[in-house]
């Protein structure tokens, strides 16, 4: 059971994202709590930190204004995945959002993150598809280390159900996705 969670932990931490010339120019950003200012990779123990949805503007023209179905995830040290956004299925997660006819080029995903007291780094994902994952379940799991769907064959399918004891008849793998990892080092006071 720890082979395949690891396996699973290393699938997404090599995973590499298709090439994209700017076609969805979207991207998760990390900002301490009531500040405007991205985190440059460190935050300190306790402070909290919110999750965004940004555009990079300098892609805008090369957007096909496509919608994508948004995950966020996190993988703790102790190999520990939890679902940040969506928090329980694929609804209301298909970005980006437009309001009033203008399309929101930032939007908040997932609560408010309270940073561990312990030294350790967290690494959070996007990944978004054209596709929505059929059991967003899947990017959960129990950690490996403690302190005392009928997919077809493509990288991204393969690595949503490395671990799952679930398949999915019948779905093949979205064409258009992409991945992105940030990783937040947290440093105790």
């Amino acid at each position: 059971n720890y082979s395949l969670k690891l396996m699973k932990i290393r699938a997404w931490l090599t995973l590499p994202s298709p090439p994209d010339e700017g076609e969805w120019p979207f991207y998760l950003e990390a900002k301490k709590y009531k500040s405007d200012v991205a985190i440059d990779g460190t935050v300190n123990a306790g402070d909290t930190v919110l999750l965004f949805l940004k555009c990079n503007e300098e892609d805008l023209s090369n957007w096909d204004h496509s919608l994508r179905y948004v995950y966020v995830f996190d993988i703790d040290n102790s190999g520990k995945m939890t679902l940040i956004f969506p928090r329980s299925s694929s609804v209301e997660n298909r970005f980006p959002m437009t309001i009033e006819g203008k399309t929101n080029l930032e939007s908040r995903l997932g609560p408010k993150l309270v940073m561990s007291s312990n030294s350790e780094t967290d690494n959070y994902f996007l990944l978004a598809s054209d596709e929505p994952i059929p059991n967003p379940g899947v990017l959960n799991q129990e950690g490996v280390k403690t302190r005392g769907f009928g997919w077809d064959d493509s990288p991204f399918s393969t690595v949503v159900e490395t671990g799952s004891n679930t398949r999915s008849p019948g779905f093949v793998s979205p064409s258009n996705w992409c991945i992105q990892k940030i990783s937040i080092e947290t440093i105790a006071k």
